[in-house]
């Protein structure tokens, strides 16, 4: 197995991504526009503060015991979320017959809204074994700061622009939005505050004596998988997706054998067969640094390997046809 490493001290990988970004530079590379799975990883990396909160609308605001609301800083997204949803919810709802909205929240360190997420059950029908379930989706995530006007543009065959794409632009961020990243065929064209102009290719939520409800949602991140563990010992990332490009974070305790099975479905001529990744991007937190390994895996059998105590973000999976527009998996079999 061959195994590239590469010693970050605040200023490789995601934090490089992040300084650079966001302390007035002009970087050389975006590679977090380049797909959405890195795109999300970036967003999660830079996520510093968050709240979850839920609503009736027969909520007893009489009961002095509620607790509905809950708000948290942290050093990732997974870190917020693993804070704010270990809070258990307490709350009396007069009419059992009426939802529960849960919503969840996850923003930067300048209040900019990275991922939200709801959730819903009716009342009586939460329990501590039916929790509601919020799934969070990724919002427009500011890449770069200093920015006076910027576009996408959209080139034909022969490189010539043949559509223009307003990206949104607040307070001198430019938000980008995920649907636009991977693209071959397009540009970001930005101009800073100073005058700079960079171009960068795109491509790579009881009637007369209510009862307490007690209620701990779950969370989930669409293409995120988390895997936690609080022993020594060993345990599976297992992972199949049919169109999105998973990403995933680990949280572990003591050192741990680590077995990655990870497939993703294609369709290659008209029949569908499941492909594995042949290696994956890891970035390791130590200490005050961040390790960024590539590691290869085995594409026939799942890959187990050894990762030490800490927290483990798999930046991104390297396939050789899954997530290619050819490639993408119709429900046709020939």
């Amino acid at each position: 197995m061959k195994i590239k490493y590469s010693l970050i001290a605040l200023i490789g990988a995601t934090i490089a991504l992040a300084s650079a970004a966001f302390a007035g530079e002009h970087p050389d590379k975006l590679p977090q526009i380049q797909s959405p799975d890195r795109l999300r990883s970036f967003a999660l990396s830079i996520s510093a503060q968050g709240g979850r909160y839920a609503y009736s609308p027969s909520m007893d605001w009489s009961y002095t015991n509620t607790v509905n609301s809950v708000s948290t800083n942290g050093t990732s997204g997974e870190d917020i979320l693993k804070k704010l949803f270990a809070v258990p919810f307490r709350y009396r709802v007069i009419n059992p017959n009426d939802p529960v909205n849960s919503t969840a929240y996850l923003y930067d360190t300048n209040w900019n809204l990275l991922f939200y997420g709801y959730g819903s059950a009716i009342a009586k029908d939460i329990s501590p074994t039916n929790n509601i379930k919020v799934g969070l989706w990724m919002q427009d995530i500011p890449v770069l700061n200093e920015v006076s006007e910027a576009n996408v543009l959209v080139l034909n065959e022969d490189g010539q622009t043949a559509d223009t794409v307003q990206v949104r632009i607040e307070n001198g961020q430019l938000f980008w939005p995920s649907w636009l990243s991977g693209y071959t065929n397009t540009l970001l064209w930005v101009k800073y505050k100073d005058g700079t102009v960079m171009s960068y290719k795109v491509s790579n939520p009881i009637a007369n004596s209510p009862g307490v409800t007690y209620e701990q949602d779950e969370y989930s991140i669409d293409g995120h998988y988390l895997l936690t563990t609080t022993e020594v010992g060993s345990a599976t990332l297992k992972i199949m997706e049919t169109w999105t490009l998973p990403t995933a974070y680990l949280d572990l305790t003591g050192k741990q054998h680590i077995t990655i099975d990870v497939l993703g479905l294609i369709q290659d001529g008209g029949k569908p067969y499941f492909e594995r990744p042949y290696s994956m991007v890891v970035e390791s937190r130590v200490g005050n640094n961040i390790i960024t390994a590539t590691i290869d895996l085995d594409t026939a059998h799942p890959s187990t390997l050894v990762f030490s105590s800490g927290k483990h973000r798999i930046v991104k999976f390297n396939w050789s046809k899954f997530g290619q527009p050819q490639f993408l998996y119709t429900g046709g079999k020939g």
